[in-house]
């Protein structure tokens, strides 16, 4: 069999450009995207805290929503960092772990793509030093009282102090 010519090699190439461009959208600010196939990038993962099990990052950090929802910048994020999507966002360890892939996603915001789990923007807390620490679990600061998640999606309120 004659090997491609370099004519039909190079016509190849432009119509796999075409078709991958033709797979962009351009979407305004704020818009959330989900990803179910896993790919390089970003991970979310479940680690158990004394919150109980609850989502972290790849290495462990407990990841945290504010409710309610709202922005974050400036102070607010030199204590409650985002958690910025490197890649494609998804589950650490697809056959352990009880993460929901079709909530995985990112929404664009001032500092790149934040990762969102259910609809919750994420952020770490800088007062986490630990892999499953959480400190700031029940902290009430800028607008809100920032939570763990569950592998559900839903907030992990503090116990009630007695």
């Amino acid at each position: 069999m004659p090997a491609p010519s370099r004519h039909r090699v190079a016509l190849l190439l432009a119509a796999a450009a075409l078709s991958l461009g033709a797979c962009t959208s351009a979407e305004p600010a704020g818009t959330e995207r989900a990803f179910t196939l896993p790919g390089a990038g970003t991970t979310i993962d479940v680690v158990t805290s004394t919150a109980g099990a609850v989502l972290a990052d790849g290495q462990g950090r407990v990841l945290y929503a504010r409710v309610p929802a709202g922005e974050c910048a400036g102070e607010c994020l030199a204590q409650w960092p985002a958690y910025v999507a490197e890649g494609v966002p998804h589950p650490a360890r697809p056959a352990l772990n009880p993460l929901r892939t079709e909530v995985i996603g990112t929404t664009a915001t001032a500092g790149g793509e934040q990762v969102t789990y259910a609809g919750h923007v994420l952020h770490r807390f800088a007062g986490d030093t630990t892999p499953g620490a959480v400190t700031g679990q029940g902290v009430e600061a800028f607008g809100g009282t920032w939570l763990p998640l569950n592998p559900n999606g839903d907030p992990v309120p503090a116990p009630a102090v007695r």
